[in-house]
């Protein structure tokens, strides 16, 4: 599945999922859940993606399935496990599994790989 970004170009389903789980694990938390409408708003900002709704959905179940603790709630979802605890929130996250730590090792490794591709979007 491909959606298209800002400059027309299209952005196959890969790239998506892994801008889905790094916005989930840079914004989201358990007192601070994303809806799927506020994660394309920042798909859209940073790495300048438009996909719809349907797509992003598409994507967390994805990731779920490869293992991320994502969690589901009314107000919206959010990854449940980190690799470290920000200092400036009181409530601990569960740990993460061999699973998690892995898509977000992989996760950054990607980022810091295609940063410079990222940037010029």
């Amino acid at each position: 599945m491909k959606t298209t970004n800002n400059t027309g170009k299209r952005t196959d389903k890969t790239f998506l999922c892994f801008a889905v789980l790094n916005t989930l694990v840079r914004y989201s938390d358990e007192e601070h859940p994303l809806t799927q409408e506020q994660i394309i708003l920042y798909l859209e900002e940073t790495y300048g993606i438009e996909p719809n709704r349907k797509t992003v959905g598409g994507c967390i179940a994805s990731l779920t399935e490869l293992g991320c603790h994502i969690e589901r709630t009314r107000k919206g979802c959010y990854l449940a496990g980190r690799l470290f605890e920000d200092p400036e929130r009181s409530a601990p996250h569960p740990p993460l599994n061999q699973t998690n730590l892995q898509l977000c090792k992989i996760t950054c490794q990607f980022e810091a790989k295609y940063n410079h591709i990222l940037s010029a979007l």
